[in-house]
């Protein structure tokens, strides 16, 4: 629940097992209990607690002792703003407005009694939604499957909106996306899947079919061969440098893009 001090400044909570945190008056952080009846300044030696202004009120960051911050999720939801941290230890965190949740969205109506989970895996926080009336937003999108989250990631959940602060999970690094197969004609496709056949060798590619074994094995000319290969080689793109065999370079990209399989390249069952 958001609560407000003498001068009227919000007090950033977070729940937990062990009680709630806040940003109380003079930028002093302090510990409460659940029930919000105790106040003692919190001091963990495992933890240091920075404040920073931010936009007329106080921002908190809370590093460990290995001196990584520890993330947060802000929230804004019918019961006020308060700042939730992220327990690593625990891993998985469930959300939703039953109080039996590790994050619990009080006076939230729209969220379903278990919503979604947020679990820890390896460097990121990722969420997934686990059947509610609703769904959950991120960024706007409705999620169908787990999603990472990055640093300033905002979650909707019923009425609640939950902006994550990890500046670990800063989105900088991508992953380079794969091409996509072109469309290929069946004549196209077979003398493809013939070209890759050496990866039942178990290696990466180093060599490929030759243009006569690709034409014994499909019963064709070499000619023809060599007109399917010369289209898939614009298809696929394939700009070789000098040294390179197209022939490779197009084997790999077909293994690559899942133009060919290894289900392809097995002998059909008698």
């Amino acid at each position: 629940m958001l609560a407000r001090n003498a001068v009227g400044r919000d007090r950033f909570t977070r729940s937990a097992c062990a009680g709630l945190f806040f940003l109380a008056s003079g930028g002093t952080v302090g510990f409460a209990d659940p029930d919000g009846q105790a106040e003692l300044p919190f001091r963990p030696a495992s933890c240091r607690i920075s404040v920073i202004p931010k936009a007329g009120f106080a921002w908190v960051t809370i590093c460990a002792s290995r001196g990584e911050a520890v993330a947060t999720l802000e929230r804004f939801g019918p019961a006020g703003h308060d700042l939730v941290m992220l327990d690593e230890a625990r891993m998985r965190l469930s959300v939703g407005k039953s109080h039996d949740n590790d994050l619990v969205l009080d006076g939230d109506a729209a969220a379903s009694r278990v919503h979604a989970v947020l679990e820890r895996v390896g460097p990121a926080w990722c969420i997934t939604d686990v059947g509610s009336t609703n769904g959950t937003m991120v960024n706007g999108e409705r999620l169908f499957a787990p999603r990472t989250l990055s640093d300033r990631d905002e979650i909707l959940i019923g009425r609640t909106r939950l902006v994550l602060h990890d500046p670990v999970a800063n989105g900088d690094v991508t992953t380079e996306p794969l091409r996509q197969a072109p469309a290929r004609t069946p004549g196209e496709q077979r003398v493809l899947v013939e070209l890759c056949r050496p990866v039942l060798s178990g290696q990466v590619f180093t060599s490929a079919s030759s243009v006569h074994s690709m034409a014994d094995a499909l019963f064709v000319t070499e000619s023809a061969v060599k007109q399917h290969l010369d289209r898939m080689y614009d298809k696929f793109g394939i700009d070789p440098r000098p040294g390179e065999s197209r022939r490779v370079l197009l084997a790999n990209q077909a293994i690559q893009t899942g133009a060919v399989t290894l289900r392809d390249l097995q002998p059909p069952s008698k």
